[in-house]
Protein backbone atom coordinates (compact mmCIF):
# COMPACT_ATOMS: atom_id res chain seq x y z
CA UNK A 1 0.00 0.00 0.00
CA UNK A 2 1.56 3.51 -1.01
CA UNK A 3 1.73 6.43 1.26
CA UNK A 4 2.53 9.02 0.01
CA UNK A 5 6.39 8.43 -1.50
CA UNK A 6 6.55 5.70 1.25
CA UNK A 7 5.59 1.63 1.20
CA UNK A 8 3.66 0.89 3.94
CA UNK A 9 3.07 -3.07 4.67
CA UNK A 10 -0.24 -4.03 5.22
CA UNK A 11 -0.84 -7.31 7.69
CA UNK A 12 -4.31 -8.10 8.29
CA UNK A 13 -5.13 -11.38 9.77
CA UNK A 14 -3.69 -13.33 13.06
CA UNK A 15 -0.07 -13.49 11.77
CA UNK A 16 -0.21 -17.39 11.20
CA UNK A 17 2.04 -16.55 8.45
CA UNK A 18 5.03 -15.99 10.66
CA UNK A 19 4.78 -19.74 11.78
CA UNK A 20 5.02 -21.99 8.52
CA UNK A 21 4.45 -25.30 9.90
CA UNK A 22 1.15 -24.28 11.80
CA UNK A 23 0.14 -22.56 8.13
CA UNK A 24 0.74 -25.83 6.29
CA UNK A 25 -1.03 -27.59 9.27
CA UNK A 26 -3.81 -25.07 9.36
CA UNK A 27 -4.52 -25.30 5.51
CA UNK A 28 -4.00 -29.06 5.47
CA UNK A 29 -6.69 -29.35 7.72
CA UNK A 30 -8.74 -27.45 6.14
CA UNK A 31 -8.37 -29.19 2.98
CA UNK A 32 -9.11 -32.74 4.53
CA UNK A 33 -12.51 -31.31 6.11
CA UNK A 34 -13.47 -30.23 3.22
CA UNK A 35 -12.37 -33.33 1.06
CA UNK A 36 -14.05 -35.13 3.73
CA UNK A 37 -17.34 -33.08 3.37
CA UNK A 38 -17.44 -33.97 -0.05
CA UNK A 39 -16.82 -37.52 0.07
CA UNK A 40 -19.98 -37.33 2.23
CA UNK A 41 -22.40 -35.72 0.08
CA UNK A 42 -21.39 -36.97 -3.32
CA UNK A 43 -21.30 -40.33 -4.77
CA UNK A 44 -18.96 -41.28 -8.05
CA UNK A 45 -21.16 -42.63 -10.53
CA UNK A 46 -19.01 -45.46 -12.49
CA UNK A 47 -14.76 -46.10 -11.73
CA UNK A 48 -13.59 -43.63 -14.08
CA UNK A 49 -15.32 -40.58 -11.57
CA UNK A 50 -13.56 -42.78 -8.68
CA UNK A 51 -10.69 -42.31 -9.99
CA UNK A 52 -10.34 -39.20 -11.47
CA UNK A 53 -11.14 -37.93 -8.12
CA UNK A 54 -8.03 -39.83 -6.24
CA UNK A 55 -6.15 -38.56 -9.39
CA UNK A 56 -7.41 -34.56 -8.85
CA UNK A 57 -6.75 -35.12 -4.88
CA UNK A 58 -3.18 -36.53 -5.92
CA UNK A 59 -2.44 -33.81 -8.14
CA UNK A 60 -3.54 -30.89 -5.54
CA UNK A 61 -1.22 -32.59 -2.75
CA UNK A 62 1.45 -32.63 -4.86
CA UNK A 63 0.78 -28.97 -6.09
CA UNK A 64 0.72 -27.80 -2.34
CA UNK A 65 3.83 -30.05 -2.08
CA UNK A 66 5.61 -28.29 -4.85
CA UNK A 67 4.79 -24.65 -3.76
CA UNK A 68 5.72 -25.47 0.11
CA UNK A 69 8.91 -26.31 -0.86
CA UNK A 70 9.43 -22.66 -2.19
CA UNK A 71 12.04 -20.79 -0.54
CA UNK A 72 10.45 -17.52 1.65
CA UNK A 73 11.46 -14.59 0.17
CA UNK A 74 12.42 -12.09 2.66
CA UNK A 75 13.38 -8.80 0.46
CA UNK A 76 10.94 -7.29 0.10
CA UNK A 77 7.73 -6.51 2.54
CA UNK A 78 5.19 -5.94 -0.63
CA UNK A 79 3.50 -8.43 -2.62
CA UNK A 80 5.92 -11.74 -3.93
CA UNK A 81 10.18 -10.97 -4.12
Amino acid sequence: MFIGHHVVALAVGLGLWNFILATIALELAMFFAGLVLYLRVTRAKDCIGTWAFCALIVFLLALYASVCRRPVCRRSPGWGC
